[in-house]
């Protein structure tokens, strides 16, 4: 398959409330991961500190930090960074994303996309997929083109929160685990648990007629079921304590378990240093086929409880 219009990552997830620092710190990962990909130190640089390279965890730390500040009338919508680039192997190549977004409404998501073109744009499609994976935890993400996203406008509407089956698909473990059997042809396993739709062993790109087939068959799954809302924070936010809503005491673990509504699980009482240990105790005991349909239930029942949502998001 070759693709003349050049192709694009992207890659989408839920609210997720992050720093700056730990924001930059992703993407000095994502920049520097792809600068292996193209075999070169590429010239990463934003347009509001121009001539600085990003990949030095500093620089990316002041125009991310900068970026936050000016945000003050809606810091919960995250914020929007482009980031361009030029190289030899690409003619062009160039990042867009939000970042940081933790408004509970359904209509925003954090995204990343990296659109590139020039010689032989399949070459780094796995690659630049699986880079972003790694560095940005995305719950779903893609390779595509116009072409793709042009023909299956029908079955993959624009803007819908469900994962989009590209060129190349990728899906991380808790999707993975419940994907159909079949597949096996078309899957890269990767370390993490996840899987890459289109690129297994001795495989390639899929081409748009695979990819909307394969897309048809596959929009039923649970494994495609809309982005989860749950709020995924790597920090509790300032004043929030290590005790469930309530102040008694007890973690609790909210679970949302197909027919059955929501269950809760409790560890008694846990200081926030055992956290972790609890959240080992939870986790063999979890049905990890979760209906993501409830999700906001879970969030209401936890309150914003930045250290049970954490123990929420691991076991769950």
């Amino acid at each position: 398959m070759i693709v003349d219009e050049g192709l694009t990552a992207r890659g989408f997830w839920g609210p997720r409330q992050e720093s700056p620092d730990l924001i930059a710190d992703r993407l000095v990962a994502f920049l520097t991961g792809l600068d292996g990909v193209v075999g070169e130190s590429l010239p990463w640089s934003s347009h509001s500190l121009p001539g600085t390279l990003l990949t030095e965890p500093t620089n990316a730390r002041q125009v991310l930090s900068e970026a936050f500040r000016e945000n003050t009338d809606a810091p919960h919508l995250g914020v929007s960074q482009a980031y361009d680039a030029g190289g030899t192997r690409v003619s062009q190549i160039s990042i867009t994303m939000i970042v940081g977004g933790y408004s509970d409404n359904p209509r925003i998501k954090n995204g990343v996309v990296v659109r590139w073109y020039g010689a032989d744009p399949e070459a780094l499609a796995g690659p630049i997929l699986r880079r972003l994976a790694s560095a940005w935890d995305p719950d779903w993400a893609q390779v595509t083109s116009t072409s793709l996203m042009s023909a299956l406008a029908d079955v993959q509407p624009v803007g819908k929160r469900n994962p989009h089956v590209g060129h190349l698909t990728y899906l991380p473990q808790e999707r993975a685990q419940v994907l159909p059997d079949g597949l096996e042809g078309h899957l890269l396993r990767l370390e993490s648990g996840g899987v890459v739709i289109g690129s297994g062993e001795g495989g390639g790109l899929l081409s748009v007629e695979e990819a909307g087939e394969l897309a048809r068959s596959l929009k039923p799954s649970e494994a495609f079921a809309a982005t989860r809302p749950l709020v995924a924070r790597s920090e509790p936010p300032a004043g929030c304590g290590g005790q469930a809503s309530g102040g008694d005491g007890v973690v609790r673990a909210v679970l949302i378990k197909p027919g059955d509504g929501i269950a809760t699980l409790e560890t008694g009482d846990v200081d926030p240093p055992g956290l972790d240990a609890a959240a080992d105790a939870l986790r063999p005991i979890v049905d990890r086929t979760l209906d993501w349909t409830r999700a906001l239930e879970a969030q209401t029942e936890l309150g914003r409880n930045a250290h049970v949502g954490k123990i929420v998001l691991e076991v769950g």
